[in-house]
């Protein structure tokens, strides 16, 4: 696994901060909307979507204190920047 710089994890949550423009209580509560429940790509039929489980975890990254971040929860902070990037363009 790569880890990265302090500096490099600073940058990534302050795109990520600008990036995921939505607060968590008002993220948590699309989540359990039956619309944000029936969207997405599914393994299974039945299965939580993969943007779905992206959101429950985005959630959590929100919720979290600075001080409390993994590098696994910059890595998320990453993929989800480059996500919203890629389908912003």
């Amino acid at each position: 696994m790569v880890h990265h710089t302090d500096t490099e994890n600073e940058t990534v949550l302050r795109e990520f901060r600008e990036a995921v423009n939505m607060p968590a209580k008002e993220l948590e509560h699309w989540l359990k909307t039956e619309e944000s429940q029936s969207v997405g790509m599914k393994e299974h039929e039945g299965d939580e979507s993969t943007g779905h489980q992206t959101g429950r975890h985005l959630v959590e990254l929100l919720h979290k204190k600075r001080s409390d971040y993994s590098e696994d929860d910059y890595n998320q902070m990453r993929r989800v920047v480059s996500y919203i990037h890629r389908h912003s363009a």
